[in-house]
């Protein structure tokens, strides 16, 4: 509590849609979750495991939701004793833990300590049974649920994508070179297993901007720079020779492709533009 003449500050660091009640928003602010009802404007602490330890301090590093739960991440900062035979030395040690909170029934689990660098982003995939981690070195992790294990898929992508599906990864390795992670076993043209990755063999065209996933988890819209200019192709997801590429958009400045709608916006010559995909 904030001594007299102080006020203590809030600071909103996110705002998501309650995944189960429409009226409620969920709020991070100051190192906490809330839940605000907008219609009679109440707030609530949902009870996650975040209080601090004995010589260690918690900080939510980042969360999301999926269905009725809150996947969240804490980072856990501390001084540890080190003995030797004639010291006790102090050193500071980060970790990560992994945690989950229940909407409904108002519990949360340990899912386990995440041997990773400084998280950058987390994402759900694979209906809810894995998590995408990245961390700032932008090493590509998978956290299985259900075996509660960490599995390293590749280390410094320089982009990364996750299809519509949640059943593929699209990264970009240091060689300007689009793989494809796969979540699940894979049927269509030239099957895959489950855990395997595929490099494409896609035309030179420049340096790889961005890439975007098509509405069918089966193509991709990839973003080149050739000289300043910036041109984006259609690619397919496959390993045989002559990949189906083709150039849908050339010379423009950005694009944004928005799945919902189906919908690639872009910008060119200082205006915006919409192409029906």
């Amino acid at each position: 509590m904030a001594s007299a003449g102080q006020e203590k500050s809030t600071i909103i660091s996110k705002i998501v849609f309650h995944p189960l009640e429409k009226n409620k928003l969920l709020i991070e602010a100051n190192n906490l979750i809330y839940a605000l009802d907008i219609d009679k404007l109440k707030i609530e602490e949902i009870k996650l495991q975040i209080s601090n330890e004995k010589n260690r301090t918690n900080k939510l590093s980042n969360w999301l939701t999926k269905n009725s739960d809150i996947y969240y991440i804490i980072k856990k900062t501390g001084q540890i004793s080190e003995k030797s035979d004639k010291t006790d030395q102090k050193q500071s040690k980060e970790s990560y833990q992994l945690l989950s909170y229940n909407l409904i029934a108002k519990t949360g689990i340990n899912l386990g300590t995440l041997e990773i660098s400084e998280l950058k982003e987390i994402k759900i995939l694979n209906n809810g049974g894995k998590i995408l981690i990245i961390d700032n070195s932008n090493n590509l992790y998978i956290f299985d649920i259900t075996n509660k294990k960490l599995k390293l898929i590749v280390d410094n992508a320089l982009i990364t994508a996750s299809s519509l599906d949640n059943k593929k990864i699209a990264f970009l390795d240091k060689e300007n070179k689009i793989n494809i992670y796969f979540l699940e076993n894979w049927y269509k043209n030239h099957p895959q297993k489950a855990g395997e990755i595929i490099k494409l063999n896609t035309k030179n065209n420049g340096k790889i901007k961005n890439i975007f996933w098509y509405k069918d988890s089966y193509h991709l819209f990839v973003e080149y720079e050739n000289k300043e200019i910036i041109n984006i192709d259609f690619i397919e997801i496959d390993t045989r020779d002559n990949l189906n590429q083709y150039p849908i958009i050339q010379k423009i400045k950005t694009a944004y492709y928005e799945a919902g709608s189906e919908i690639l916006y872009f910008i060119k010559n200082e205006k915006l533009y919409s192409l029906e995909v």
